[in-house]
């Protein structure tokens, strides 16, 4: 299955006769009507292109954007800029369970998967997502990430990111530093998930 967001869009088509309706060559515009920016969308089952609107999946308040969609083992979370959310089942329409309202994405290209979590750099500092709820895992780094995610350094959102190197067991958070004036991404932090 495969999730999307589904906005509007304006299409032009070589082939007009192989859509339902007939696209016009020229201007040909494909509707996607929907809900707004807080709403996802299934496929259908080993069809990703085909996405109904009727495979709306409502998460938390749909007035706040999906920021990440992860796959865990058997389940997927749902990262939105009103909390963490996770969508269970093995067939539309899932089971949505709230994991946390508290704890909202600040770091919208951190997100990695390792280890069955969701690992991600938030309003918490960083956190292991499992498929009960986060943990915080940066309580020694604290008083560090805290002070470079705060609202003076507005370059933190946009240059930090995570990676997953999986073979080590290492989540590497890659930000800003006092060596690059807090505006390119010259320091990581690794996280060892065999030492926690």
């Amino acid at each position: 299955l495969e999730f999307r967001r589904v906005l509007f869009r304006s299409v032009t088509s070589s082939r007009t006769t192989c859509w339902s309706p007939v696209l016009s060559a020229s201007v040909g515009v494909l509707s996607l009507a929907g809900g707004g920016k807080g709403m996802g969308y299934c496929s259908k089952f080993q069809q990703p292109e085909s996405v109904p609107l009727s495979n709306t999946i409502n998460v938390g308040n749909p007035s706040f954007e999906w920021l990440r969609v992860l796959p865990l083992r058997n389940s997927v979370v749902v990262l939105k800029a009103d909390g963490l959310f996770q969508l269970t089942g093995t067939t539309y329409p899932f089971t949505v369970t709230t994991l946390d309202t508290g704890t909202i994405l600040t770091a919208p290209e951190s997100p990695v998967v390792m280890s069955n979590q969701v690992f991600c750099y938030t309003n918490q500092g960083v956190v292991g997502i499992t498929e009960t709820g986060p943990g915080i895992l940066s309580r020694p780094i604290e008083n560090i990430l805290q002070r470079i995610s705060s609202y003076l350094y507005t370059a933190f959102p946009e240059r930090t990111f995570g990676a997953a190197y999986e073979t080590d067991r290492k989540y590497i958070l890659s930000t800003i530093s006092q060596d690059d004036n807090y505006v390119n991404s010259t320091i990581q932090y690794v996280y060892d998930t065999d030492r926690k």
